[in-house]
């Protein structure tokens, strides 16, 4: 047996041979590979037929050699082809990914990874890869960040896989200078999703990375929102970012630009997968509804005070999406439209024209609607409504009208 027919072998026949010959294969290659007398060229080789081999395996690898392993530390030497790199940035990946690869091993590889690839340094390790070496490098990523030995492994070192993570993040979201191939864009989702079933990390970014995250995740939803809603993306999104920016508001303290942007983002989140989902978002997060309703009587009793950082704290629209999204949760919920009751002034104030909050007026005119159906508590309040004095604006004032009111009776 030689390595070349070794190869050809598993090139054509890979998902037919037993369970015996890949064994027998996969040591061959372990051991061809570390002999001393194996060209780079043969060395190439072993690793190929590895990455096809490791996938088909259905045994445990945990008698790899530990030489072997030694040998797969990530990105050294540097002098080494970039076929090599990525021929061993590709085994790695599947060794990763299999189910039969031992805990020891799982954890020097990743450990390995920490410290040569997955540290505060990301952007540097990796600023001069190519797009096929970034597209490997992101696949080994999502196998480590996903992988069922993820705690043991960061166990000794979170606070600088922390840090590790914030590199990625912002590598992964800005426009990096070489493009992958296949794996930019979807990484990106791969990293939401990591921070959604991991929350606690999401806390551990820097607020711009906070950000990006949150666009990502509204680009999705305004994209499709029907058939994407998930419990565990609401609750993450309720519990790490909306909930901790509302009490911040709610202890009369201003946001900064930034979290701003991060709050509009969540309730334009929350507004798309209310649209198709309001139940479940009613069911899942009952507190929302109170929390909003909330907010727009803070942003009423303040609607004064035209200070600049007040101004931060309500970005362009803020009120509009808060109204659109009031009237989504409370479509055809008679529980929702009795939450509003107390609420009711404070929200027939709003239905007017305002230049910070396009189409607050039409948003307002879908709430009043979806508060009043079949809800004759809500209806008799407005009913009993009287005109008592006309509000003098701008508009007026620039045509010269004059409004009164006469025996409930609106005239000009």
């Amino acid at each position: 047996m030689n390595l070349e027919s070794v190869a050809q072998d598993v090139r054509l026949n890979r998902l037919q041979l037993d369970a015996v010959t890949v064994e027998h294969y996969i040591s061959f290659c372990f051991q061809s590979y570390l002999l001393s007398s194996t060209s780079t060229g043969d060395k190439i080789l072993c690793l190929k037929c590895l990455c096809n081999l490791v996938p088909t395996a259905n045994f445990p690898l945990e008698g790899l050699p530990e030489e072997f392993l030694q040998e797969l530390d990530t990105l050294s030497p540097h002098f080494e082809p970039e076929d090599f790199k990525i021929v061993k940035l590709k085994l790695v990946g599947n060794l990763l990914t299999s189910a039969y690869l031992g805990k020891k091993q799982v954890l020097y590889l990743c450990k390995r990874l920490q410290s040569t690839l997955l540290n505060a340094d990301f952007v540097q390790n990796v600023e001069s890869f190519s797009s096929q070496m970034l597209d490997v490098v992101f696949m080994i990523v999502n196998a480590f960040l996903n992988h069922r030995y993820f705690y043991d492994a960061i166990e000794d070192s979170t606070q600088s896989f922390k840090s590790a993570l914030n590199s990625v993040v912002k590598f992964s979201f800005e426009s990096p200078k070489v493009t992958c191939k296949n794996f930019d864009v979807v990484f990106q989702h791969l990293l939401v999703d990591f921070l959604t079933s991991k929350s606690q990390f999401y806390s551990a970014l820097e607020d711009s990375n906070q950000l990006a995250v949150t666009q990502i995740i509204l680009e999705k939803y305004q994209k499709c929102s029907e058939e994407l809603y998930r419990e565990e993306l609401s609750l993450f999104l309720y519990h790490s970012a909306f909930s901790p920016l509302f009490l911040k508001l709610g202890s009369s303290d201003c946001l900064t630009s930034v979290e701003s942007e991060i709050f509009q983002n969540v309730i334009e989140v929350f507004c798309e997968l209310s649209v198709h989902n309001s139940n479940s978002l009613n069911t899942h997060l009952p507190n929302l509804l109170t929390n909003v309703l909330a907010l727009l009587r803070n942003c009423r009793n303040s609607e004064n005070e035209k200070t600049e950082e007040r101004e931060l704290s309500k970005p362009l629209g803020f009120v509009s999406n808060l109204t659109r999204l009031v009237a989504n949760l409370v479509y055809r919920n008679k529980e929702k439209q009795d939450e509003c009751y107390d609420f009711l002034a404070v929200l027939l104030e709003n239905c007017k024209i305002d230049d910070n909050n396009p189409y607050l007026m039409e948003w307002n005119i879908l709430l009043i609607r979806n508060l009043l159906e079949e809800n004759k508590r809500n209806q008799d309040v407005v009913a009993s409504l009287q005109a008592r004095e006309v509000i003098s604006t701008s508009i007026l004032e620039r045509t010269g009208l004059k409004s009164v009111v006469e025996s409930r009776a609106l005239k000009e």
